[in-house]
């Protein structure tokens, strides 16, 4: 069971299991682990998740999953980790919200590497992983792909995509892409990032022109206080790690983030004041939808503002 104390990214200090992924990948000798791992979370043991593994008997078919329920699957990025709080808050606000099977796609063996560019590498592989294991949910269980969500942040996202594009001709119905990877992926091809295709449904959410990919890669496409820089974000990574905390958020928002369709051309935008507020980003369950939105939302904690 993955069963731990949860801290911050930031906090590695305080992260023994995460210290020692790091300093696995620091040895030039040590084995590389490329194996991603899934954990099962649902309302009667939210805390302790069960290993769903395929290649072990007991640990699928007594790990608890219900095909009969919505399935919501997550997949951390860069330097996180299963216990990370983007699978924290995500988990806990899906969980909140109804019974669901919230699975943690835990790759953080590699991803606790911190050579950027020797983890972008490695996408495809995760990428086939995480569509063989919708696979075999769907195969195994009878789980339904309309039925399934996947969530992802930074590279996660961009794994995301990646499976989508493996699981064709099926679809799982939703693909969040929280700030997708931006730093390789600018001038790379539709087939090698996140796009449109990739399920039935992409909304995408874009909070950091640093870390995140600028332009559009959703058939809905999101950009809180136009995406860029966050309000009250002073340390790097926290405009990054914005989109996150408000997609927890809207899963239980009762104001919700409300978006206004606009082009954007560079660093300006036009945007339809007649159509104001009349688009919401996230939340549960998906709405399908298509354009570009600018949304406002408050500096701290909660972020929605509802319709103003």
């Amino acid at each position: 069971m993955n069963c731990a104390v949860v801290v911050e990214p930031a906090l590695l200090i305080l992260d023994l299991p995460f210290i020692k992924k790091i300093a696995s990948n620091l040895n030039p000798f040590g084995s590389k682990n490329l194996r991603m791992h899934f954990y099962l979370f649902k309302r009667e043991f939210p805390e302790c998740g069960r290993e769903v593994n395929f290649s072990i008997e007991r640990k699928w078919k007594h790990c608890g999953f219900n095909a009969s329920l919505p399935t919501r699957l997550m997949i951390h990025g860069w330097m996180s980790q299963s216990r990370g709080s983007f699978n924290r808050d995500v988990k806990n606000a899906y969980l909140k919200k109804g019974e669901y099977n919230v699975i943690v796609a835990d790759w953080s063996s590699s991803s606790a590497n911190i050579n950027y560019f020797s983890v972008l590498k490695l996408i495809e592989t995760f990428g086939a992983q995480l569509a063989q294991f919708i696979r075999d949910l769907n195969r195994r269980f009878g789980a339904d792909f309309d039925n399934m969500y996947l969530v992802g942040h930074s590279l996660g996202a961009q794994i995301a995509g990646s499976a989508g594009k493996r699981l064709k001709p099926n679809q799982v119905n939703t693909i969040f892409a929280l700030d997708p990877a931006g730093p390789k992926f600018r001038h790379r091809g539709t087939e090698f990032r996140i796009d449109p295709s990739d399920a039935k449904f992409v909304e995408s959410m874009h909070t950091s022109a640093n870390f995140g990919f600028r332009r559009p890669t959703g058939n809905a496409t999101f950009y809180p206080n136009y995406g860029a820089f966050q309000l009250s974000c002073y340390y790097l990574g926290c405009s990054h790690i914005r989109s996150y905390q408000m997609f927890a958020e809207s899963i239980n928002s009762a104001l919700g983030f409300w978006g206004t369709p606009c082009i954007r051309d560079n660093s300006r935008w036009q945007c339809d004041q007649s159509q104001r507020q009349s688009i919401q980003m996230g939340g549960e369950p998906s709405i399908h939808k298509e354009g570009i939105y600018y949304v406002k939302t408050s500096a701290s904690d909660p972020f929605a503002l509802g319709k103003q």
